[in-house]
């Protein structure tokens, strides 16, 4: 009796061990999402600030 409680001990222990790992796993690819979503962001920002200075440009241009 008592060596199925063990045995079923471990199994549930290396269940948890798998679940652990799958879990690792799955944080570290939120964080790579995390970090791809910052430097979109950052760019999308970038980008509309220079597309806005173009803007300004442009029609500084067209008034002269």
């Amino acid at each position: 009796m008592e060596n199925r409680i063990l045995e079923l001990l471990n199994q549930l222990v290396d269940g948890q061990d798998k679940t652990n790992d799958r879990l690792d796993r799955i944080e570290k690819k939120i964080d790579s999402v995390i970090e791809q979503t910052a430097d979109l962001t950052e760019f999308r920002t970038e980008t509309k600030d220079k597309l806005e200075s173009i803007d300004s440009e442009v029609k500084g241009i067209r008034k002269d």
